[in-house]
């Protein structure tokens, strides 16, 4: 928020991978934003998007949707490289308003998007937005720290993210206690004796866990007795390490031969492998 209220061009939340970076845009940026923590924050238009394949035609899609007239967003080939998200913001902001472009997963612009000239061009079109003066327009990127390096390709891109940017850290087991209980408090449920202590004990100090966390909870409430969440239903499910591998295992095995042969070819599709860094998810369309 000090860097929005600044007019930071880029900010950027850096962590390694399941550190809840998007978390962090998604459940306190974006919600301080639009309850006007910042003068005027409430009016401001927000896109939300992810690079892909393709991350202008993505761009595209995003700010559409974010149009308060769901106008026409860019096109996929700007002719103008530079200002098409600043020509995009004229037309759909309101006087006095503000663009909030968050990119999620950037990494994704060096995995997936293997068109170097549509990835300069990208590159020069955020910090082109951020940096017009009547652009209007602010870039927040969530980054995985093993690709933080990648963007020193881009040096203004590397001065902006260097400048302005928070690194989120593991959460520690007061915050991960929050995280398990309140939403299931809102919710209406109750945990049994002892459950979160327990839980807590397979998360803290895990390294990336909170997906793992997130899939056993889930798992924990497809068992709950009423609303009783209980110790019974985390065992049965495999606890935040064994409930995405046990869930992953069923479904395959209730599958006949050729099914799961054509499962093992599609979760292969869905994984980029790293060079240097850990393996990052890949989309696909449903063609392919």
């Amino acid at each position: 928020l000090d860097d929005l209220a600044r007019g930071a061009p880029v900010v950027a939340a850096v962590g390694p991978s399941g550190s809840g970076k998007s978390s962090v845009v998604s459940a306190g940026l974006i919600p301080a934003l639009r309850s006007g923590r910042l003068p005027g924050s409430e009016r401001w238009v927000i896109a939300w998007m992810r690079p892909g394949l393709h991350p202008f035609q993505e761009m595209a899609a995003a700010l559409a949707q974010a149009s308060p007239s769901k106008e026409r967003g860019v096109d996929s080939h700007p002719d103008d490289e530079e200002g098409a998200i600043v020509e995009v913001a004229r037309r759909i902001l309101p006087a006095g308003g503000r663009l909030i472009l968050v990119i999620d997963q950037f990494e994704e612009l060096f995995t997936l998007c293997r068109d170097e000239h549509e990835r300069g061009a990208f590159v020069r079109n955020l910090l082109y937005a951020g940096t017009v003066p009547e652009g209007s327009a602010t870039v927040v990127l969530t980054l995985r720290a093993d690709f933080y390096g990648h963007c020193s390709t881009y040096p203004e891109l590397a001065r902006y993210t260097a400048a302005h940017q928070f690194l989120v850290s593991p959460m520690g087991a007061d915050d991960l206690r929050l995280a398990i209980e309140q939403p299931a408090l809102a919710a209406g449920l109750e945990f049994e004796e002892g459950l979160v202590d327990v839980i807590l004990e397979d998360v803290v100090g895990q390294p990336g866990a909170l997906p793992l966390l997130e899939h056993a909870l889930f798992e924990l409430w497809q068992r709950r007795l009423g609303n009783m969440l209980t110790l019974e239903g985390y065992l049965d499910s495999g606890g935040v390490s064994g409930a995405v591998a046990n869930r992953a295992d069923a479904i395959y095995t209730s599958l006949p031969p050729d099914q799961q042969q054509v499962m093992r070819h599609a979760i292969l599709r869905l994984t980029q492998p790293g060079e240097a860094t850990e393996a990052t998810r890949r989309r696909a369309r449903w063609a392919e």
